[in-house]
């Protein structure tokens, strides 16, 4: 599994227990060190967030409807590595499905098929927002600004940022000539992502 994991970026774990303590014994075999965050769990390189049958106005996660392709915590300078989505209850009948999403394949294809999409998502900053408060926990309230796609000194990419209800409208005014195209090519990106060839769909099991 860990070879997949590192091969393929995700692997599927089966009867890996319900109980909620799950996660963190699984993140000691990739050998994790926890880092707080400000949802209810932490982890240096894994957020846990237990989403139960409550509705929540003050999150998406918790409404009763479909959740977009997103990446947790976008306006972290860091934000998450190596994710653990640990099913404990499934829904019964139809829905609850997850898709799972190769954004950094996708951003290399953009880069090499639609270079000008790629240069104003990796050049023109977003608006991060997330607001709201954790039950038991302090409110938080975090702004920050990354382009969509990070790349280093050398031009390649280190981090995907994809979550839309946590993107503000706004753009700094130095980028608003670029605003319609930048939407373009977002719009282009957001698409490749929902494509079968980069994306899969898959229902967890209790």
């Amino acid at each position: 599994m860990l070879l997949q994991l590192q091969s393929h970026g995700f692997a599927i774990l089966e009867n890996g227990g319900s109980g909620l303590d799950t996660e963190p014994e699984f993140a000691k075999l990739l050998n994790c060190s926890p880092r707080p965050t400000y949802y209810s769990g932490c982890g240096r390189h894994i957020v846990k967030t237990s989403v139960v049958e409550v509705l929540r106005q003050d999150s998406a996660a918790y409404l009763p409807k479909r959740f977009g392709i997103h990446g947790d915590i976008p306006a972290y300078y860091h934000p998450l590595e190596v994710g653990i989505l640990h099913c404990s209850q499934q829904i019964k009948g139809e829905g609850g499905e997850n898709w799972l999403c190769d954004s950094f394949h996708v951003a290399e294809q953009m880069k090499e098929e639609y270079p000008m999409h790629f240069e104003l998502l990796s050049t023109v900053p977003v608006h991060w927002r997330d607001v709201g408060r954790e039950p038991g926990t302090m409110p938080y309230h975090l702004e920050s600004w990354y382009p969509t796609i990070s790349v280093d000194s050398n031009g390649q990419i280190e981090m995907v940022r994809v979550a839309d209800h946590m993107r503000g409208s706004h753009f700094a005014n130095e980028h608003k000539d670029k605003l319609l195209s930048w939407y373009e090519a977002y719009f282009n990106f957001y698409t490749l992502l929902h494509n079968e060839q980069y994306c899969a769909k898959y229902k967890m099991q209790n």
